[in-house]
């Protein structure tokens, strides 16, 4: 079966009712209600996704103290391993909707994926921390983490990002790079690994091109 949502654009069967039930969930959110219960309310139409996954080996919490402040982080380590590559994960929600908890999932199977950590950033939330405090947070994290990282078992010399632009502009300067568009899904697709394998094959992809040693330059 086959859910057309435009004239050009055919979803994946199981990415479908995952758009479907965000889409329903977005038109029934409270008007007029205070930020925090928007948030509790967005949180809400996420949680079926966020149970199950795989299992780490342990999970850290934490406050960093770094340049911006207080920094919360949470950690996922997949395996005993010292020294693990680390992987910076930034959550969705538009810089004001959303949680940890709510990707929690995402980071899990990110994590089982590759091998590395995945080290998640607790940045504070617009309004109420208007832009760009989320990023300069974010940013003073990975500062932070790039001096802290042998306490905490991690290898922080190796930075990733995710980007389509980002892509073109480092083929544009001669770096050898791989992109991959999966077609058929929407904007917040990998909190679909729940429900849908193109979001698990994605995951997957994605830590399998973490996993492999560089060669060497």
């Amino acid at each position: 079966m086959r859910s057309v949502v435009s004239p050009h654009i055919v979803l994946d069967r199981e990415i479908a009712p995952f758009a479907a039930a965000l889409l329903a969930g977005a038109a029934a959110a409270p008007a007029g209600v205070p930020i925090a219960e928007q948030r509790r309310h967005a949180a809400l139409l996420r949680q079926r996704w966020t149970v199950g996954g795989p299992m780490m080996e342990r999970r850290r919490d934490g406050i960093a103290d770094t340049s911006r402040g207080p920094v919360g982080f949470r950690i996922h380590y997949p395996s005993r391993d010292d020294r693990l590559p680390t992987l910076v994960y930034l959550h969705g929600g538009g810089w004001t909707f959303l949680d940890l908890d709510t990707y929690d999932r995402v980071m899990r199977e990110f994590a089982a994926r590759s091998g590395w950590a995945v080290v998640g950033v607790d940045y504070p939330l617009a309004p109420e921390a208007p832009f760009p405090a989320a990023i300069e947070h974010c940013a003073a994290l990975i500062g932070w983490l790039g001096r802290e990282a042998a306490a905490f078992g991690l290898d922080a010399d190796i930075l990733h990002d995710e980007n389509i632009e980002l892509a073109a502009r480092l083929r544009e300067a001669g770096s050898a790079t791989q992109a991959v568009v999966y077609l058929g899904t929407t904007h917040a697709f990998l909190e679909a690994a729940a429900v849908a394998e193109i979001s698990r094959r994605a995951i997957a992809e994605a830590g399998g091109w973490l996993a492999t040693p560089a060669a060497p330059g």
